[in-house]
């Protein structure tokens, strides 16, 4: 394969050899799992700028990114994530603008339900007051004492 490149022009001429074996598979395939955020974010730019070909691979990464959410899970509100957080809004613009709903309800739904909703407790329920089975009722107060508290005023 010769590849050229004109500085001056900014011309590409590509020229494939005919020697190309039509049975290998020559896809590129990214492997995000070992991706640092910096890498990540990196990628996203240049995946979004490409051809619709590279939409499958956003989509890749947006699994990946799903992965890495529900991993982090609460502690995506400490200031240590934070970064993160902002690549999963960068994610979620660009999954919105290649039209991939499924990936962005599913991104907004884990999101925000570890954003917005507090950690489930492990801690017992309260304990219920406890209650009589007999029903209390006041004092009566006689008609002796009612005329003389009357009478006092």
């Amino acid at each position: 394969m010769v590849f050229e490149f004109d500085f001056l022009n900014v011309k590409y001429n590509q020229n494939i050899s005919k020697e190309m074996d039509p049975t290998f598979d020559y896809t590129l395939k990214i492997n995000f799992k070992i991706c640092n955020l910096k890498e990540l974010y990196e990628i996203l730019k240049i995946l979004y700028n490409s051809s619709e070909e590279s939409h499958r691979d956003i989509i890749e990464l947006a699994d990946e990114t799903i992965d890495r959410i529900g991993l982090i899970g609460y502690d995506l509100k400490t200031p240590q994530y934070k970064k993160f957080c902002d690549f999963v809004h960068y994610l979620f613009k660009v999954l919105k603008k290649i039209r991939a709903e499924d990936h962005v309800m599913r991104i907004y739904e884990l999101y925000n339900f570890y954003i917005k909703d507090e950690p489930i407790s492990p801690i017992m329920d309260s304990p219920k007051s406890p209650s009589s089975p007999e029903e209390v009722k006041p004092p009566k107060i006689m008609r002796k004492v009612k005329n003389v508290i009357r009478r006092r005023d």
